[in-house]
């Protein structure tokens, strides 16, 4: 299914708020990270956190942020999750275009990042209804392409690494 509701994501991250709020606003700073899906609670564990976004969607901190956040420890994951991406969807006012293209590509057996929608909320204040998109890496990709895992990529560039 390609949304089965909401989820609550809780992200405390008041001990580095200036750091993202006055300083380097990309760099990751620690966390803490609670997703409610339905019944089942997931953390809360910390994580490092960093704003998300260049051009049209970066916004300051508490202005409806995107977010990338990363799972340091294997045994608090949801689904084995290593980092996840928090889209604030600032330039789809529909909130749907990444989900859908996303279920499209699943759809035609092209691997894609599995999405759903969460409530978020930073130090307590709701920011509103974020994307919540499993980002690329390499336990994600490990789970897609098997024992090739990541080899094919060259992180440098968009070009296939020829050494393999």
């Amino acid at each position: 299914k390609l949304v089965t509701g909401v989820q609550t994501c809780a992200l405390p991250i008041s001990a580095s708020v200036d750091a993202l709020t006055y300083g380097e606003p990309y760099s990751s700073v620690p966390a803490t990270f609670t997703l409610v899906r339905g019944s089942r609670t997931y953390g809360p564990w910390p994580v490092t956190v960093k704003l998300k976004g260049r051009y049209g969607s970066f916004r300051p901190l508490f202005s409806k942020s995107g977010f990338k956040i990363k799972f340091p420890n294997p045994e608090q994951r949801i689904a084995g999750i290593a980092k996840l991406t928090l889209n604030n969807n600032v330039q789809d006012g529909s909130f749907l275009r990444q989900a859908l293209a996303y279920e499209l590509f699943r759809a035609m057996g092209v691997p894609a990042s599995r999405t759903s929608f969460a409530t978020v909320t930073v130090n307590g204040q709701e920011q509103g209804i974020y994307s919540n998109i499993e980002t690329l890496d390499d336990v994600s990709l490990a789970k897609r392409f098997g024992a090739l895992g990541t080899q094919h990529l060259d992180r440098k560039s968009t070009r296939l690494n020829s050494s393999h």
